[in-house]
């Protein structure tokens, strides 16, 4: 009896990649043969005939499957193709659609961007002056504090009560540097205004000098432009004039002193006494090592001439140039020198070893002496960086005076003494 036909392929294995029509068929036959090992390749017609009712049977079986799967399948494809067309269409007309509403959207863009860069423009215009306005407003507020301060330092007629009269700002001692920048600056304020009402008046004196002779009488004195007449006397008349009327001495016309002449005064001997009180206090931090009232210090006396007056004071006291140790090592050195004045008679040096010997005694007291320098100097460097608001304003004549003072000291100590020079001939 024949074994049973092999189960038809279902949709899904038909539809498959690794389905294969001719391992089906191979399945369907193969069976029937008399022996399966044998290959199809080989078998021979009197191995089929016994079987070829069964197999045509089989193979019918399988063509009308195959056929019917076939039919499924290509209707499936009919349709699916019917759809693609319909949504291709569909989606030709929403990318009409979307292409219409970018122009739109690019054009309403535009506009935007149109719109947006004018209400820049006009913000930055009005940003613009805004900060103008904010740069006047600061300007006349800072106008109006410095007259305030001006007004205050030349109301006050006695300088020991000026206290009473100025901003307590100038009597803080910790806001020294502002007050010391605020003081000098109302000091150039106030000297630019006295110098420009000098010339005015000086101005209004030539003037009134030339009007004055050009009116005079003729006999009665030289006319300009005449005999013994020139610009200059009645320039060097006009400033005799001035200077008297300043300091009060010209009776006819009055004293005229200058407008500001007191707050000049006041805010000039504020500046003296601020000054000789931060050097003061610069002392005292820096007996007692605070560091932070020094630096304060020095930044305060950096507005007076650049800090010269504490440069000085701070060069002055460093005991490389003010302590006995410091004089003691030259005179170490001129000890270890050559004995020049006896090197070449009785008792002096007899041998070149022995010449040989005091230069190289004098040579390594040199070396140890220039050590100890300069580790003092670089010691001092390093404070004087952490004081100081700029430095090199110290560190150039403090490098000045150690060449000066320590180095030609020492080589003084060590070299001979220079010969007297010839005498004239007679």
């Amino acid at each position: 009896m024949a074994p049973p036909p092999p189960r038809p392929p279902s949709e899904d294995e038909f539809k498959a990649d690794d389905f294969s029509v001719s391992e089906y068929v191979a399945s369907l036959v193969r069976p029937l043969l008399p022996t399966t090992e044998t290959p199809l390749e080989r078998v021979t017609v009197d191995d089929v005939y016994p079987v070829a009712g069964a197999m045509l049977d089989r193979l019918e079986l399988a063509r009308e499957k195959l056929v019917n799967l076939e039919r499924v399948h290509a209707m499936r494809a009919a349709s699916l193709s019917a759809r693609a067309r319909k949504e291709e269409k569909a989606l030709e007309r929403a990318a009409d659609g979307l292409k219409s509403g970018v122009g739109a959207l690019s054009t309403a863009l535009d506009a935007i961007e149109t719109r947006v860069s004018h209400v820049a423009s006009r913000t930055g215009r009005v940003g613009e002056r805004l900060r103008v306005a904010d740069a006047q407003r600061l300007a006349t507020t800072d106008a109006v504090s410095l007259a305030t301060h001006l007004a205050a330092f030349n109301a006050c007629e006695s300088f020991e009560d000026l206290r009473l009269h100025v901003d307590p700002l100038f009597y803080d001692q910790t806001r020294s540097p502002e007050a010391a920048r605020l003081a000098q600056r109302l000091l150039r304020v106030a000297t630019e205004a006295a110098e420009s009402e000098r010339a005015r008046r000086k101005k209004t004196a030539l003037a009134e000098a030339a009007r004055v002779h050009r009116r005079r009488p003729p006999g009665t004195g030289p006319r300009p432009g005449g005999a013994g007449a020139s610009s200059s006397s009645i320039v060097d008349e006009v400033d005799a004039k001035s200077r008297r009327r300043e300091r009060g001495e010209d009776a006819g016309g009055g004293p005229k002193p200058l407008a500001l002449a007191r707050a000049i005064d006041n805010l000039e001997r504020y500046c003296d006494q601020l000054e000789n009180d931060v050097l003061l206090a610069f002392a005292e931090a820096e007996d007692e090592g605070d560091l932070r009232a020094m630096k304060r210090a020095a930044k305060t006396l950096s507005r007076f001439n650049q800090g010269s007056s504490l440069i000085s004071r701070f060069i002055a006291t460093r005991p490389m140039f003010m302590s006995v140790d410091a004089v003691n090592e030259i005179e170490a050195l001129r000890a270890a020198a050559p004995d020049y004045a006896n090197a070449w008679v009785d008792g002096g040096y007899v041998t070149e070893k022995d010449a040989d010997a005091a230069a190289t005694r004098a040579i390594l007291a040199l070396e140890d002496f220039y050590e100890r320098v300069r580790a003092e100097v670089a010691e001092e460097v390093h404070r004087a960086i952490e004081i100081f608001p700029k430095p090199v304003t110290a560190l150039t004549p403090l490098v000045r005076r150690v060449m000066e003072q320590r180095a030609r000291g020492a080589l003084d100590a060590l070299l001979p003494p220079a010969p007297a020079p010839p005498r004239a001939p007679s």
